[in-house]
């Protein structure tokens, strides 16, 4: 049976998600939020993408970390990381060193805190004066 008279609501049109093109960012990633409300809904969402080589603020030092800052390749988000402090390498001469007072084995960094067997003479003739130690004549 058909109602005379009667009609059918037009089915409203399905709901499309208008976005931003401007990026919204965390320290994370970057997406374009959407501009119709539904907060929810992001479009294009991704981690930052780094390049491979970042520029330099401050070096490392054997004394101190460096810093370095990237900018994401795609919204150009800005971070800096620390470059961690270099490790101090040196070698011991094999030969003694020696002053009026003491003797020792010299670092190469040229750092008076790295020399080894640092260590006060031992005197052994009374004539002139011998460290038996270090075999030198002072």
């Amino acid at each position: 049976m058909v109602m005379a008279g009667c009609s059918q609501p037009e089915p409203e049109p399905p709901h499309v998600h208008t976005f931003s093109n401007d990026w919204t960012l965390d320290d994370t990633a970057h997406w374009h939020a959407a501009t119709c409300g539904h907060s929810e809904e992001v479009k294009g969402e991704e981690l930052h993408k780094f390049p491979e080589n970042w520029t330099i603020i401050t070096s490392a030092t054997e004394d101190s970390d460096g810093l370095e800052e990237g900018f994401c390749d795609v919204c150009n988000y800005h971070t800096t990381r620390v470059i961690p402090q270099l490790n101090h390498n040196h070698d011991i001469a094999k030969a003694w060193t020696a002053d009026s007072t003491k003797h020792w084995h010299t670092a190469s960094c040229g750092r008076e805190e790295h020399n080894e067997d640092v260590a006060e003479h031992i005197w052994n003739h009374e004539d002139y004066q011998y460290d038996s130690v270090s075999g030198k004549n002072i």
